[in-house]
């Protein structure tokens, strides 16, 4: 893994933009151009993110952005709060945990509502609202209307995940 010096020696990076660029000419790299490539998600809801070659190891820009800012490897995840993977502007950037780094994924490309957390129950032709804390399935009730369950949901998630909420779709 490399270290702090090292990153400096080879990286600029511009916070505002969140552009990561070579600082030296070598056989593989051209001073000032981005490093790194887009390594595309697997799924349609995973996030694309850009990989940087370094030595033969593969690092993903985020983490080299964050060693580079902050003087030491991320202890966790890099989150990006828009959950665009290609913004690394600083102000995009924050520290999280498996979990909270999950809290701000996507809806899924399959749920019936739109909404994580709020499904339709066919059977009982109710909402279900739900919320995940940790590993466990936190039940929140079931609603006559979509904009009630939609309402319940948006609550659980601003007292259990506070900022790490996911604001943009």
């Amino acid at each position: 893994m490399i270290d702090y010096q090292l990153a400096v020696a080879l990286f600029d990076y511009n916070p505002d933009t969140g552009d990561l660029t070579w600082r030296v000419n070598t056989r593989a790299t051209t001073k000032g151009k981005s490093a790194g490539t887009v390594v595309k998600g697997k799924l349609e809801t995973y996030t694309n993110y850009i990989n940087v070659k370094v030595l033969g190891d593969f690092y993903k820009a985020h983490r080299l952005i964050w060693l580079l800012q902050t003087g030491s490897w991320p202890k966790g995840y890099i989150d990006h709060i828009d959950g665009n993977g290609l913004n690394n502007a600083w102000s995009n950037l924050r520290e999280a945990t498996a979990s909270q780094n999950c809290i701000n994924q996507r809806v899924r490309s399959d749920s019936t509502s739109g909404v994580k957390g709020v499904s339709y129950d066919k059977s009982r032709n109710l909402w279900y609202v739900y919320i995940n804390i940790g590993n466990k399935r936190k039940h929140l009730g079931r609603y006559d209307t979509k904009d009630e369950a939609i309402a319940a949901r948006s609550a659980a998630e601003k007292l259990y995940h506070g900022d790490y909420v996911r604001k943009l779709d």
